[in-house]
């Protein structure tokens, strides 16, 4: 991907456990590395929770591959313009170790 496309910053966050003083863990999620990123928002719907209409947004992000991007799995999430998106799928582009596609899923309420 030419380097113009990827003109949206987006923070990557990794899972983290944290021991509860009752001897359980909690995940958290702390800051793994900031990117210059493509975002394509590629289709969306709602669905009725908890008596409440919420948006579902399915999201393509698309960053360099490095060291680091490699790591990514689906345990981490995406932080983009203050949204949290979940990330269902990190794929190597055609194996070439220059693109990493990260499909997401942002869910927003709509009040």
């Amino acid at each position: 991907m030419r380097a113009g496309a990827l003109n949206k910053r987006v923070q990557i966050d990794a899972p983290t456990e944290v021991k509860g003083n009752l001897g359980g863990t909690t995940i958290t999620f702390a800051e793994y590395a900031r990117r210059w990123a493509n975002v394509k928002y590629v289709s969306g719907s709602e669905k009725l929770s908890a008596e409440q209409e919420q948006a579902i947004y399915n999201t393509v992000i698309t960053i360099r591959y490095d060291s680091k991007t490699a790591q990514i799995d689906n345990s981490y999430r995406v932080n983009y313009r203050g949204r949290i998106l979940d990330i269902t799928a990190a794929v190597n582009v055609d194996e070439r170790n220059e693109d990493i596609m990260l499909f997401c899923v942002d869910r927003t309420s709509d009040n």
